[in-house]
C-alpha cells in the first residue's frame, strides 16, 4: 500500500508500507543446542549426530515502511530506490533429544526451549514499474534488509540422582539475521 507524487516532469517521490507472512525454516539436525555451554562446548553444544537432537531458525513474518524516489526514464516506466525500518519475527528452538536418538536424559529439563522476538532493522533496495494498460502496472524489485543481532542465553537443568548434584548448563548463541528479497507484481494506481 502506497501513495506516488509526482512533483516534477520525470520526478516522483512515494511512501509505502507492507506486510508479509510466511514460514521460512532452517533446521540444523543432529545440533541440539548451537552456543557455548558454560563457556566451552560440552556435550549438549557439540554436533551429536543424532536424529533427535536440532536447532532451527523460522521467520514468521516481516513489514516495512519505506520512502521511495523514482525517476520516469519513459512516461510508462519508472526507475525506482527505497528505503526504511523494517520488521522481523524470529523464532529458534534447541531440541534435545532423549538418549539415545539425542543426547539428553530423562532428567534433563526442559528438552526443547524456544526464543521469540521482533526484530527492528533497516531495508533498501530498487525496482522498477512499467505500465501494462489503463492504471495497471507491472513492478519488479530487490531488496536488501539487516535486523541486527538478537542474542539469547538458554538454561538446561540436568538432576541425575545418584548422589550426584544437579548440573546447570547455560547455553549463549547470538543470530545475525540479513534477508535478500526479490519479488515481482502487479499493482492497480487509483
Amino acid at each position: 500500500l502506497g501513495y506516488d507524487w509526482q512533483f516534477a516532469e520525470q520526478w516522483v517521490a512515494g511512501i509505502e508500507g507492507d506486510v508479509g507472512s510466511a514460514d521460512r525454516r532452517s533446521t540444523f539436525n543432529g545440533s541440539p543446542l548451537p552456543g557455548n555451554i558454560n563457556g566451552f562446548l560440552f556435550p549438549i553444544g557439540s554436533f551429536s549426530g543424532l536424529p533427535g537432537d536440532a536447532f532451527s531458525v523460522k521467520t514468521t513474518w516481516d513489514a516495512s515502511l519505506r520512502g521511495r524516489l523514482g525517476f520516469l526514464a519513459t512516461p510508462s516506466l519508472m526507475l525506482y530506490v527505497t528505503g526504511g525500518p523494517a520488521w522481523l519475527r524470529i523464532e529458534s528452538t534447541s531440541t534435545c533429544g532423549l538418549s539415545p536418538s539425542g543426547l539428553c536424559f530423562a532428567t534433563m529439563t526442559p528438552l526443547s526451549i524456544t526464543n521469540a522476538t521482533t526484530k527492528l532493522g533497516w531495508t533498501v533496495g530498487a525496482g522498477m514499474e512499467a505500465r501494462l494498460w489503463g492504471n495497471w502496472f507491472g513492478r519488479a524489485e530487490y531488496s536488501y534488509a539487516d535486523y541486527g543481532t538478537a542474542s539469547y542465553v538458554n538454561t538446561v537443568l540436568n538432576t541425575p540422582g545418584g548422589g550426584f548434584g544437579p548440573f546447570l548448563y547455560k547455553d549463549s548463541y547470538s543470530l545475525n539475521v540479513q534477508t535478500h528479497t526479490a519479488t515481482a507484481g502487479v499493482l492497480y494506481k487509483f
